[in-house]
């Protein structure tokens, strides 16, 4: 399947997932289900719903017909092209580009256009900053030539980290471009597809990657077969091969993950509106069996039931006490957790590299404060991890207490995992480590380069441990609405309790109208379970695959270079 149609069929599934959202949504606040907990799920939904950007991020050297291959790929169409190419053409800087028509933007895609290796050096530095958050790097290389000098400083300065090693989360996809080339072609057609098979095997063991990882096309072929609509020379110059790989290294698996998040926050969801259903049963029951008891006894029962309703309120109200201490404790370990996480401990541990870079002049000894600056940051991280456990365990323990006294189904949910934001951490600090080398000596001695340097990774930084943060924030907040949640309902229950005694007084001869009444609210709350698994199932349900390729009109959006004669 090619890799806009995988594009367009997301986006039927997410157009249709919000739809049913909106449903479940409109369902649970007529059913008196939207607690705090169950809102905030709702909003983690809709919001994992929206379209997560991915970025796919262009490199080669001049020339080797990278803006060919980006037509190609995504803005080609009968006797059309989006990006200027051909010979005389060349990317100078990096800019954005906005308004362009295709309907990816919707989706989150946007694709980098980055400049050849001959302008690469104007401005490395904003260079390797947009190359470091794209999710996927395409390596362009020339196939009549194969991997020169040149190639080999593109891919050792910018994008060598992450081959087999595999310590990047990158994927890096090499394409070998003019396969058409007179001099690729020569002999038979088999001799010519031997000679590329043995130059893939070559840019392979060259690059350290694995062979699956690297791709030959003509983008040339390919896009004269989409402005042309040419079946048969759209399949010769090997494009559906090059989009096929994109779909099954890029798409998919960041397709697939955002799917599996939505299926587990559904589920929580599905257990914070399911422990309020099954509470107002409980409470239904109860009264209906004191009601049903009332038949056969006296009216000083009335009075029995009135004492202890009473008792039972008053051993509920004791019990407020531990439930203000267990909700101090928690916000006092949310404030550690923002102590840990927060900007401002962002902004502490940052200082000391922060002062060492501002001053004008050659600047000794800032490679190692670097590092001493992110093994705090780690330090950080691993703290909040520990207050996220040291908040799991303290909710735990408060609510095994309050369920066992006062007939509560509260649970804690699991602590979030940070090991994921340290990775990133860790990818932060090896891609700006090189603006610290010796290399870079003269260059930090100039205040602007200092500054914008500071500037992008105090960004992201801060955007790491703002997210780091939200988690633990979260997990804890939504598990701590619970309590209030079925606090809140406990006392309605009494309140509900106290007017069925004053109703009983008043006229015992309602008191079978009552019983029928509790009957008939009991009726009503038994399928709603059913209806609430039925409704958050459909979430999960695929739309079929009905989506056609996305064709070039609607809206789009790429970050593109400007270009101008060579």
């Amino acid at each position: 399947m090619a890799f806009n149609e995988q594009v367009g069929q997301d986006g039927a599934w997410r157009q249709e997932f919000s739809g049913r959202l909106k449903l479940l949504a409109r369902w649970l606040a007529k059913q008196g289900l939207c607690n705090a907990a169950v809102q905030e799920r709702l909003q983690q939904l809709g919001a994992q719903a929206s379209p997560d950007k991915v970025m796919l991020a262009f490199v080669a050297h001049c020339p080797r017909s990278k803006a060919e291959l980006i037509n190609a790929i995504f803005f080609a169409g009968p006797g059309r092209s989006m990006l200027p190419a051909g010979a005389g053409r060349a990317t100078l800087c990096t800019t954005e580009r906005v308004n362009i028509a295709r309907p990816l933007l919707k989706e989150g895609l946007v694709i980098l256009d980055t400049p050849g290796l001959d302008a690469i050096d104007a401005e490395p530095e904003l260079t390797a900053r947009l190359i470091a958050p794209a999710q996927v790097v395409i390596f362009i290389v020339s196939a009549d030539t194969g991997v020169t000098q040149p190639d080999l400083a593109i891919w050792h300065a910018h994008l060598g980290t992450g081959g087999k090693s595999g310590k990047s989360s990158q994927i890096r996809l090499v394409v070998l471009n003019k396969t058409d080339a007179s001099e690729t072609q020569r002999g038979s057609p088999a001799q010519a597809q031997a000679r590329i098979d043995r130059l893939k095997e070559d840019t392979a063991a060259m690059l350290e990657l694995p062979l699956a990882q690297i791709v030959a096309v003509s983008a040339q072929q390919a896009l004269v077969a989409q402005t042309t609509q040419d079946t048969a020379l759209l399949q010769a110059s090997e494009l559906p091969a090059l989009e096929q790989l994109l779909g099954q290294w890029v798409f998919r698996p960041h397709q697939d993950a955002g799917r599996a998040a939505v299926m587990a926050e559904i589920g929580q969801l599905r257990c914070e509106a399911a422990r309020i259903i099954d509470l107002r049963q409980r409470g239904l029951a109860e009264q209906i069996r004191e009601l049903r008891g009332l038949r056969v006894k006296n009216s000083g029962m009335v009075s029995q039931m009135r004492i202890r309703n009473a008792r039972e309120q008053a051993e509920f109200a004791g019990g407020s006490a531990r439930v203000s201490a267990v909700q101090a404790v928690h916000h006092a370990l949310l404030a550690q957790a923002v102590d840990a996480l927060g900007v401002s401990a962002l902004k502490a541990d940052l200082a000391e590299l922060l002062d060492a870079l501002k001053p004008p002049g050659v600047k000794l000894n800032v490679k190692k404060t670097y590092c001493k600056a992110f093994s705090r940051l780690r330090e950080r991280l691993h703290k909040g991890q520990a207050v996220a456990a040291e908040i799991k365990a303290m909710l735990d323990s408060a609510f095994a207490q309050a369920n066992a006294e006062f007939g509560f189904s509260l649970q804690a949910g699991p602590v979030p995992d940070l090991a994921r934001h340290g990775h990133d951490l860790d990818l932060v600090e090896r891609n700006y480590l090189r603006h610290f080398g010796l290399g870079n000596v003269i260059r930090l001695a100039q205040a602007d380069f200092s500054d914008r340097l500071v500037r992008a990774l105090s960004s992201r930084l801060r955007m790491l441990f703002e997210l780091a943060l939200g988690e633990v924030a979260l997990c804890s907040r939504t598990a701590a609405a619970q309590l209030d949640t079925q606090v809140l309902e406990r006392r309605h229950m009494f309140a509900r309790h106290l007017e069925a005694a004053e109703r009983i007084e008043q006229a015992g001869a309602a008191l079978d109208e009552r019983i029928a009444e509790l009957q008939s609210q009991e009726s009503l709350q038994k399928p709603l379970a059913a209806k609430l698994a039925g409704l958050t199932a459909r979430l999960l349900d695929r739309p079929p695959e009905r989506v056609a390729a996305i064709p070039p009109g609607d809206q789009a959006h790429t970050f593109t270079a400007l270009a101008a004669p060579a």
